[in-house]
């Protein structure tokens, strides 16, 4: 499998999620129910992409290293071996999109107290009730291509508001770490972490 067949899939790469959130990140997975994960040992991560649309010109050159070395801790953690794309059973391509958001919320009818009764009574503001909420969010996407079937079997995905600063190295590891929580550790790996959690 040659990495510009996988790189044509994908134009865009987002890693703004992981510069901290203002809202909880939401995870979520989904994989290929005819392929058994447990089977792969080795692995290969894919180049990154030389900017990030919705980014500022820098934001690769500044997160490429933080962002990768968190994916190669969190998959050492898991038990798999990085090698050579030739050679992996399954290779890894972070991916991700930074799309600007506007929530407008009209609350309708307020309370207003009347000078001459003492009571407060309903009325519409007319327009002075309604807030607007621009924010941007950012998902980080990894995805999953089986080297043999060169196709893709897992994709992970969290997605967040955004800060706009650059992410540290533990919240970097933080954020792959969650998104990749669904994807199976090797056998070897799962044992030694049950044997760990039994002492």
């Amino acid at each position: 499998m040659k990495a510009k067949n996988i790189l044509s899939l994908f134009a865009a790469l987002s890693i703004i999620l992981l510069s901290g959130c203002e809202s909880p990140m939401k995870v979520d997975s989904e994989s290929d129910p005819n392929v058994d994960l447990t089977a792969y040992q080795t692995y290969s991560l894919l180049p990154l992409p030389d900017s990030i649309p919705g980014a500022d010109p820098g934001a690769v050159l500044r997160m490429k290293r933080i962002v990768t070395d968190a994916l190669k801790e969190a998959m050492a953690d898991k038990g798999y071996t990085e090698v050579a794309l030739q050679v992996a059973d399954f290779a890894v391509h972070i991916t991700g999109k930074v799309v600007p958001k506007t929530d407008v919320t009209d609350w309708g009818y307020a309370y207003s107290p009347s000078p001459r009764w003492g009571y407060r009574y309903p009325y519409h503001g007319g327009g002075s009730n309604v807030t607007v909420d621009q924010y941007e969010e950012g998902s980080l996407i990894l995805e999953i291509f089986d080297t043999t079937r060169n196709e893709m079997v897992w994709v992970g995905w969290g997605t967040a508001r955004t800060k706009g600063k650059d992410p540290t190295p533990e919240r970097a590891l933080s954020v792959v770490s969650e998104i990749l929580a669904s994807f199976p550790s090797t056998p070897e790996a799962s044992a030694a972490a049950a044997a760990a959690s039994a002492n």
